[in-house]
């Protein structure tokens, strides 16, 4: 008979490739044993940025809702083929204009 409780934790064994896995899981985390450590070196940023790439697909996103909104609400017609390429297109220069944005911020660190 077992008199061990099943809701205690087991006693802690030596597994390699489980400390392995859980150290390439808990990286750059709180959970990292060595976040303290680490977090004074000059690879990890000390505030995450805004990604352009992001903030271009989430403004796509809402101007393609408000406009079928638009057209639903105020019944008018217009072409979708239209809206699509002109979101191309605006999606493209914000894009662009935020990946040279970005090489030009990091040439001056």
């Amino acid at each position: 008979m077992n008199t061990q409780d099943p809701h205690l934790p087991h006693p802690p064994h030596h597994d390699p490739e489980g400390d392995a896995l859980e150290a390439e899981i808990t990286r750059g985390t709180v959970h990292d044993r060595h976040f303290e450590a680490n977090s004074s070196s000059p690879d990890v940023p000390e505030k995450p940025s805004l990604r352009t790439g992001t903030l271009v697909w989430g403004v796509i996103a809402l101007l393609l809702a408000l406009w079928s909104l638009s057209v639903t609400v105020l019944d008018w017609d217009v072409d979708p083929v239209l809206v699509m390429i002109g979101l191309a297109v605006v999606g493209g220069v914000a894009l662009l204009a935020g990946g040279i944005a970005g090489a030009a911020r990091s040439k001056t660190r």
